[in-house]
């Protein structure tokens, strides 16, 4: 009994550690210069790849609600892309590679919360949705700083994002 207890207690330490060692991820490169930069964890594929889909294209927010071809449609950029940014957008402009991919969590990972991306001049990053006015002020007197933009804005909480739960416009 004693090392059946045992055994059980070292499976589950192995599927802890190995839920804490990987994640699901979607990778940016920035429109104007800069390293590329990875986005997540996000807890399962499906959650990185919905988020993804996003950061591609704005759909009307009745896509949550009943996921039809017409509430689906694709209305323009979605929020990787800066408001300017030409569309449809040419391929792997900012996301480069076909789709979400595992990868093993780093000192870069975001807590659960609410994100939006800044770009720069030489760079871009991922930021804290709080921090948003900060950053907008910034777009309208810094040349070169941009924020991407959704540009479907009747979705709740738009620009920003969400890692660790849920969707965007949940």
């Amino acid at each position: 009994m004693q090392k059946r207890v045992i055994a059980v207690i070292v499976l589950l330490l192995m599927v802890d550690n190995s839920v804490a060692h990987a994640g699901w991820y979607f990778e940016i490169t920035p429109p104007n210069s800069g390293p590329s930069f990875r986005v997540g964890p996000y807890s399962d594929r499906w959650d990185a790849a919905d988020m993804l889909g996003s950061a591609l294209y704005s759909h009307p927010f009745a896509c949550h609600l009943d996921p039809s071809n017409y509430n689906c449609r694709i209305t323009g950029n979605g929020f990787a892309y800066p408001k300017g940014f030409e569309y449809p957008v040419p391929l792997n402009a900012l996301i480069p590679g076909l789709g979400p991919f595992k990868g093993k969590r780093g000192s870069d990972d975001l807590p659960a919360g609410w994100y939006f991306l800044f770009y720069t001049a030489t760079g871009g990053s991922v930021e804290k949705c709080s921090s948003l006015k900060y950053f907008k002020n910034l777009e309208r007197t810094v040349p070169g700083d941009e924020i991407g933009h959704y540009r479907n804005m009747q979705c709740p909480g738009a620009p920003c994002f969400s890692v660790g739960f849920d969707t965007a416009c949940n």
